[in-house]
């Protein structure tokens, strides 16, 4: 009498372990989809609340951006490798904060340690206003130009090139003009809102 011991040969554990494998891969992929799509969101949601209070701030004073903070590219000592972390960076982003709070009368107060998903500042241009040139024309002929504000985030990459390079992680709201009649030109192509 022949009696066979039940089992698995082991063509068929390799089989079994391949296929488990294969489903795991998809589903840490779908996840880390997942993970990007919520980081992107929350930044989007972030930068729409700080878009907001510019404009508490804007209307309360009856300033324009620049002349709220003080300082006509807030994010420029952010640009390049590894600035995104640096205390002017982080200096420049908290007083801007500050002074927007202030300026909006309380009607709406975000912490200036207020930062996107993956915990890099948010960089503030201050356009509205600048001297004209190329890419922010006088418009009006006052001498000053209309081109947009923007709020930028680096991303996960955590790099930030500013000027007209952004990488493909980066994301980039611009805030309509203020004063500027009809409101004009954007400096910077909104990125990543889809």
């Amino acid at each position: 009498m022949n009696h066979r011991i039940g089992g698995f040969t082991l063509i068929e554990l390799l089989v079994v372990i391949s296929i488990i494998g294969l489903l795991a891969s998809a589903g840490l992929a779908s996840y880390r989809g997942i993970i990007n799509r919520t980081q992107y969101n929350k930044t989007k949601s972030a930068m729409r609340e700080l878009a907001k209070l510019a404009d508490l701030a804007r209307g309360e004073s009856g300033l324009t951006f620049k002349e709220i903070t003080g300082n006509g590219c807030s994010e420029c000592v952010c640009r390049g490798d590894g600035n995104i972390t640096s205390a002017a960076c982080i200096n420049n982003y908290e007083t801007a904060i500050t002074r927007l709070n202030a300026a909006a009368n309380g009607l709406m107060i975000i912490d200036p340690s207020f930062r996107d998903a993956w915990g890099n500042v948010f960089m503030i241009n201050e356009n509205e206003g600048e001297s004209g040139g190329p890419t922010c024309p006088d418009v009006n002929g006052d001498g000053e130009s209309c081109c947009t504000d923007n709020i930028h985030s680096a991303g996960a990459n955590k790099f930030a090139a500013g000027g007209w390079v952004y990488d493909a992680d980066d994301i980039n709201l611009n805030i309509p003009t203020y004063f500027c009649s009809p409101p004009e030109g954007y400096h910077h192509a909104d990125q990543n809102w889809n």
